[in-house]
């Protein structure tokens, strides 16, 4: 007697690889290495800051060190600039005074009080001078003391 038989679902064939998956402990090598150069006549080694097998990033901090040389020479340049602000502050206060001094000059023949460095560094003999040689010569030093400034 004959059977037949009929196939429901079809399906194509297709190639494929079978892989077996196994999760295992293992160690990762790195593919390179690259040294580094540390020169310790110019710097003082601090600290590691990983441990051999820590995980790190690009852009990672592997260890810290001082900069003797760099480190002085930052110490100088922090003193001069506070130094140049120092210079920059007493002159904007001698400009402070020379505009205030400015304001009270008039052609009367009393003059007003003048502070002591501002009369010396004006050049002219405040009590026989003019008001306006007096207000020419504030002018001329409030240039003198702006150019100093950008100088």
């Amino acid at each position: 007697m004959e059977r037949t038989v009929f196939v429901e679902n079809w399906t194509k064939v297709k190639k494929d690889t079978v892989t077996d998956t196994i999760q295992t402990n293992g160690v990762i090598k790195p593919v390179e290495e690259y040294d580094i150069y540390f020169d310790t006549q110019k710097n003082d080694f601090k600290k590691f800051l990983v441990k051999e097998g820590d995980a790190i990033t690009a852009g990672s901090s592997l260890f810290e060190y001082t900069t003797t040389e760099l480190d002085a020479l930052k110490a100088n340049l922090e003193a001069e600039k506070t130094a140049a602000e120092g210079e920059m502050a007493g002159i904007e206060e001698y400009i402070g005074k020379l505009r205030s001094y400015q304001g009270t000059v008039t052609s009367e023949t009393e003059k007003a009080a003048i502070d002591e460095s501002v009369e010396k560094n004006l050049n002219i003999d405040i009590k026989t001078s003019s008001s306006d040689l007096i207000k020419s010569n504030i002018e001329q030093e409030m240039y003198k003391q702006e150019l100093e400034k950008t100088g």
